[in-house]
């Protein structure tokens, strides 16, 4: 048996039947209130009830067609749900749309300015009342007695229309509910990390723990023509939707100025006016380094932690600490200085993010900077990606838990002369 199967016997013979039945109840309740079909199903169901009305049904306009879709329905073909009703200018529901008002109709439809949805059912009487949304008419609920029924009266349609508007922003609301999911889902896929460009003058390392918020740290890169590479690391602070949206800033942003050939101070002192300007009460920490082929190294931190040095011979562990306060938190002219240091052939530098200095362990102790250090005393001389990778499992791991709380990424980049 293998261990899959031993779980779900050992759950089976432990959970008593009550507790699978409400844990069932939960997720059926869960997709009905994310489905807006069911959720349709459920309100029409209690409307037809308390009518007495054999068949029932929702409308609600496809905003991709601009025509009347049946969402739910009692006492109606099941191939007939979630479908667009074919064009029909004379129809009850287009009309009761157009003209924003509910009727009643009691015996066979014979005014030929309409045009009966089911000639052929035997509606003794029929009501159909508008759905006023927050922005207009939503759609057209209608429920309808068969056969020799007691006709409708005016105090039905009344009853009816007054329920109108909070069944139409029950709809809204879970129809965003729905929308919003599969948007969440979209946007907290973490995008694939992109190429490193071929034939530069260092070779580039990068590990990327995701934390249990979808909230990214973003690393993004610009090769520019003169040969040289400029990086960005950067955090944006908030919740995880305002800052997954001052994340999506920040890339278009750096692309958009790094490709020139201003120095990163200016590149730090464009984005933090603009956030300020355009997205304010929006920031982020950031760090920026740029390497040219001649192994002329810049490094700028911006409430980002500060990057580590890594020669080639001697002592790693010296910080570059030059930068100035995180962006969208500085005041205007704020003036981002830049540490500029040459290169030699293999010096590398490390760049950890704040995740991997804050790794608090069960006990409560951080791993800190002095966990890095000892760690580029012990592996300074691996290969790169090696390097940064067990920077973050040491991390992980100092932290005792399988997924970190916050991401932890781990840069490094070592100078190697242009091709």
């Amino acid at each position: 048996m293998t261990p899959a199967e031993r779980r779900v016997r050992s759950a089976s013979a432990i959970a008593p039947l009550a507790v699978v039945t409400g844990v069932a109840g939960w997720a059926d309740r869960l997709d009905a209130a994310l489905d807006p079909s069911r959720a349709a199903g459920a309100l029409l169901g209690v409307l037809a009830s308390s009518a007495g009305a054999a068949r029932a049904s929702v409308l609600l306009v496809n905003p991709l067609t601009g025509r009347l879709r049946v969402v739910a329905g009692i006492g109606l073909p099941r191939e007939a749900v979630n479908l667009d009703l074919p064009p029909a200018p004379r129809r009850i529901s287009d009309w009761v749309l157009r003209e924003r008002r509910g009727i009643i109709m009691d015996g066979e439809l014979r005014d030929e300015r309409s045009e009966a949805s089911a000639p052929h059912d035997q509606i003794g009487s029929a009501m159909c009342v508008p759905l006023p949304g927050a922005r207009g008419v939503i759609g057209v609920l209608n429920l309808a007695r068969v056969g020799n029924a007691e006709p409708f009266t005016p105090d039905d349609l009344t009853g009816l229309e007054s329920t109108s508007a909070a069944i139409a922003a029950i709809l809204e609301r879970v129809t965003e509910l729905a929308s919003a999911r599969r948007l969440w889902r979209r946007a907290s896929e973490r995008a694939p990390l992109a190429a490193w460009p071929e034939g530069r003058a260092a070779n580039l390392a990068l590990s990327l723990v995701p934390g249990a918020s979808p909230a990214p740290d973003v690393c993004e890169h610009v090769a520019r023509d003169d040969g040289s590479l400029v990086l960005m690391l950067t955090e944006p602070f908030g919740a995880t939707v305002p800052a997954m949206r001052t994340a999506e800033w920040l890339r278009g942003a750096f692309h958009a100025l790094a490709t020139s050939a201003a120095g990163l101070g200016w590149i730090a002192g464009s984005l933090d006016a603009g956030l300020r300007a355009r997205r304010p009460g929006e920031a982020a920490r950031a760090w920026f380094g740029s390497l040219t082929p001649s192994g002329n190294l810049k490094s700028c931190a911006m409430g980002y932690p500060a990057p580590f040095c890594l020669p080639s011979e001697g002592t790693p562990g010296q910080r570059l600490l030059e930068g100035g306060p995180p962006l969208g938190t500085g005041h205007a002219g704020v003036v981002y200085e830049e540490t500029a240091l040459r290169m030699l052939p293999g010096d590398a530098l490390v760049v950890v993010s704040d995740g991997v200095l804050n790794a608090c362990s069960p006990t409560g102790r951080t791993w800190d900077e002095a966990g890095v250090i000892d760690h580029l005393l012990d592996h300074a001389r691996r290969p790169l990606e090696p390097l940064v990778e067990g920077l973050t499992e040491a991390a992980r791991t100092h932290a005792g838990l399988a997924v970190p709380t916050d991401d932890l990424l781990a840069l490094a980049l070592r100078y190697t002369r242009a091709h």
